[in-house]
């Protein structure tokens, strides 16, 4: 994500991160997003959609069956190795 540049024009980007269900905006625990970025895709989201090329309450069909730029049902911590939960145990 951080070579590509966010831009209100770009609705097939800013559509991976609008839940298709609702039309809400991922927020920045599921996108992995740092601050200013997340700050910066809601901002290009509102105004795409206060232009009118995004809708406000759903996702376009069109873009339903795009490849995820990211996968918000997976864990993204860092995995724990047996030895170091032994070596924690109490």
């Amino acid at each position: 994500m951080h070579n590509l540049k966010i831009d209100f024009r770009n609705t097939e980007l800013l559509s991976q991160f609008i839940s298709p269900q609702t039309g809400f905006v991922f927020n920045q625990r599921t996108t992995g997003l740092c601050y200013f970025k997340q700050v910066e895709l809601e901002k290009a989201i509102l105004k795409a959609r206060r232009f009118s090329l995004m809708p406000y309450k759903w996702k376009e069909t069109v873009y339903l069956d795009d490849p995820r730029l990211f996968n918000p049902f997976e864990n993204t911590l860092k995995k724990v190795v047996s030895s170091e939960k032994e070596k924690y145990k109490h």
